[in-house]
C-alpha cells in the first residue's frame, strides 16, 4: 500500500511509516502507537516525529486513513460511510479527518484516488524533510 510513498524517504522515515502501516497502528491511538516503536507516551513519539522531519501524529494518521479508506472504496466500493458504521464511528468524523489531512472533501479524494493521495502525501514528506535540513543545515 504506502511502499511506494516511502521508497526514497530516509530510514527513519521509513521505518515509522512502515510500522504505521503494516500494524494499522493509523487506525489507533497515539498512546498505543508510541508504544509499538518503543516510547514511552505520545509526547516523546512526537518529539521523535518532528526530530527525523515527519509531520505531527494526527497528520500522518489522517492521510494514512484517506489512503486505507480509499483503496477500501477502490478495491471492495466499501464507502466512507459504510467503513465508519461498521466501525462503529459516525460517518461525520471519517468525512472531516479526510478534509482535515488533505484539505479536500472525499467526494474530490474519491475521484482523485489512492494515487493521487499517495503522490501527495509522499510530497508532504519531502517537503516537511526539506524545511527541517534548511532549519539545521
Amino acid at each position: 500500500m504506502a511502499y511506494g510513498i516511502v521508497d526514497t524517504l530516509p530510514y527513519a522515515h521509513r521505518k515509522t511509516i512502515l510500522v504505521l502501516v503494516t500494524s494499522r497502528a493509523f487506525l489507533g491511538n497515539a498512546t498505543s502507537f508510541a508504544q509499538q516503536l518503543g516510547f514511552r507516551n505520545r509526547q516523546a513519539l512526537q518529539r521523535h516525529l518532528e526530530t527525523i522531519g515527519l509531520p505531527p501524529w494526527q497528520v500522518l494518521k489522517g492521510w494514512l486513513k484517506a489512503l486505507y479508506w480509499c483503496i477500501a472504496w477502490e478495491s471492495a466500493e466499501i464507502s466512507i460511510c459504510e467503513r465508519a458504521l461498521l466501525d462503529g464511528h459516525n460517518p461525520s468524523g471519517y468525512y472531516r479527518a479526510i478534509e482535515h489531512a488533505t484539505g479536500l472533501p472525499w467526494s474530490e479524494i474519491n475521484t482523485r484516488g489512492s494515487v493521487w493521495i499517495m503522490g501527495e502525501f509522499r510530497q508532504q514528506l519531502v517537503s516537511i524533510r526539506e524545511q527541517v535540513e534548511r532549519q539545521t543545515g
